[in-house]
């Protein structure tokens, strides 16, 4: 046990394996964060498109507004759908200039910087995977009770 050491407390090494790996990492980061904006970008369009066209399908000239309201919801969720990958890109992608930059300098902070936009890109991945197999769980649990009752 006296041999183990804490790696927080000794100087960790970026040696020329790491760098180059870094170095592509961030590449691959940075096309993903880009291809990331032009996605929640085309969600947003959708978004526009989608929530006027239910809103003309469903008849967004009756008296009760419920084609309306049906598009606002359906345009408000798509664009909740694309700041989430904006969100997501912008920290990705972050953490992509900022490694890379850290690397040319030999600069600790912009290292640390780069790795702290990395954390809060996983931490919110972790979130939307939680959230998803949450409404998983609860969609699978809907359609049993639905099978259970629903037959006849």
């Amino acid at each position: 046990m006296e041999n183990e050491q804490n790696l927080i407390e000794t100087d960790l090494v970026i040696d020329s394996t790491i760098n180059i790996y870094l170095k592509e990492t961030a590449a691959w980061g940075k096309f993903l964060g880009v291809i990331g904006f032009v996605y929640s970008g085309v969600i947003a369009l959708a978004a526009i498109f989608a929530g006027s066209m239910l809103a003309k399908l469903t008849g967004n000239y009756n008296s009760a507004g419920e084609g309306l309201l049906a598009g606002g919801t359906v345009a408000i969720i798509y664009l909740a759908i694309a700041g989430t990958v904006f969100f997501m890109s912008m920290h990705l992608f972050r953490f992509s200039k900022k490694i890379h930059s850290a690397l040319l300098a030999n600069d600790q902070f912009d290292l640390t910087a780069a790795f702290k936009h990395l954390k809060i890109y996983f931490r919110f991945s972790g979130i939307i995977i939680v959230i998803a197999l949450i409404f998983t769980v609860l969609g699978v649990i809907g359609m049993m009770l639905a099978a259970a009752f629903g037959g006849g």
